[in-house]
């Protein structure tokens, strides 16, 4: 079904993408956190491919200081799209308010991202590398992009993010089509549940004309990391 049409909703009522998002964003508005997870969770039973909907009830708890059952959440949304600053910044704050320890490599996203962290967060030094290396990229500076991408590399930082700017520079330089699959099935491989490595990989499947498999990735869904109630 149509996400833009109607969708059934647990208590009986009919509403359009639209009315869901205003419902929700006025649950957040009005503290009405219990209604609003409810709402969520009853949307994500008929779309639970949703990322805005699952960050939404990622807030809801966040937001009711129930930062440790946001955590799954905002993990798994940072593993899915790990260029959503919305959900990196959400999932340090759940982290500072669950009084996790530091993470430099999280730090490190954000600052590549562009975020401004909060004093205390420390960031691995590849971070600014990579906003470098991100930025000279969507200057068209190819050659500047790729010799920071090699830099970051060397630092085998553990991050998707890392592996979505190096393919984005890879289809930008364009090399030959056995380069490109091959660093995007690695990538692929390496995050799973990365949705920007897997498009990659099955553009660059379709091109080599492994149409099968390319739709088969199509089709992959995000694993659930949400409760159910």
């Amino acid at each position: 079904m149509d996400q833009t049409l109607l969708t059934p909703i647990s208590f009986g009522q009919v509403i359009n993408r639209s009315t869901f998002l205003n419902l929700i964003e006025a649950a957040l508005s009005q503290r009405e956190f219990r209604f609003g997870r409810e709402l969520v969770l009853a949307w994500l039973a008929a779309f639970p491919g949703d990322l805005e909907a699952r960050l939404f009830l990622a807030k809801l708890f966040v937001f009711d200081h129930r930062s440790p059952q946001a955590l799954p959440i905002l993990e798994g949304l940072c593993a899915v799209d790990p260029e959503s600053l919305d959900a990196q910044e959400l999932y340090l704050q759940a982290r500072r308010s669950a009084n996790l320890p530091d993470q430099p490599d999280l730090g490190a996203n954000l600052v590549a991202l562009g975020s401004k962290l909060p004093a205390e967060q420390t960031s691995a030094s590849w971070g600014r590398l990579l906003q470098m290396a991100r930025q000279s990229l969507f200057q068209n500076d190819l050659d500047n992009a790729e010799l920071l991408i090699r830099q970051v590399l060397a630092t085998d930082p553990f991050s998707p993010l890392v592996g979505i700017t190096h393919l984005r520079i890879l289809a930008a330089l364009n090399p030959p089509l056995p380069a490109r699959k091959n660093l995007a099935e690695y990538y692929f491989h390496r995050w799973l549940d990365c949705i920007p490595c897997m498009l990659f990989l099955a553009d660059w499947r379709m091109e080599g004309g492994d149409v099968e498999n390319a739709v088969q990735l199509l089709h992959q869904q995000p694993r659930k990391t949400y409760p159910d109630k």
